[in-house]
C-alpha cells in the first residue's frame, strides 16, 4: 500500500484495532480481537470503508468472517464509532 498524504494529513483516530467481524446489523458491527475481546462500532455517513478491489464500500458489504482494521473514535461510556474500516478476506 502506498500513502498519498503526509503523516500529519492523515485522519486522526483515538486508536486502531484489528479483528474478525462477528456480526453486522443496520448501523453497527461487532468484531472479535485475536485475544477474544469483542467491540461494537457505530457506523455513520462519516465512516470510510476501504478494501481490495473496492469490494467493501459500505456497511451493507461487510460480512461475518471478514478481517478488519478499524480506526476508532472513542465516544465514551463504552461506545465507539468506526471512522475508518479496512476490510477483506484472508486467503
Amino acid at each position: 500500500m502506498v500513502a498519498a498524504a503526509a503523516q500529519d494529513q492523515l485522519p486522526k483516530y483515538d486508536w486502531r484495532i484489528t479483528g474478525e467481524v462477528v456480526s453486522v446489523d443496520n448501523s453497527t458491527f461487532t468484531i472479535e480481537t485475536p485475544k477474544g475481546k469483542q467491540f461494537a462500532f457505530s457506523v455513520t455517513e462519516d465512516t470510510h470503508f476501504r478494501s481490495r478491489n473496492t469490494q467493501v464500500q459500505s456497511l451493507d458489504d461487510l460480512e461475518a468472517g471478514m478481517k478488519v482494521l478499524v480506526g476508532v473514535e472513542d465516544l465514551g461510556s463504552g461506545k465507539y464509532h468506526a471512522g475508518l474500516v479496512i476490510a477483506g478476506h484472508l486467503k
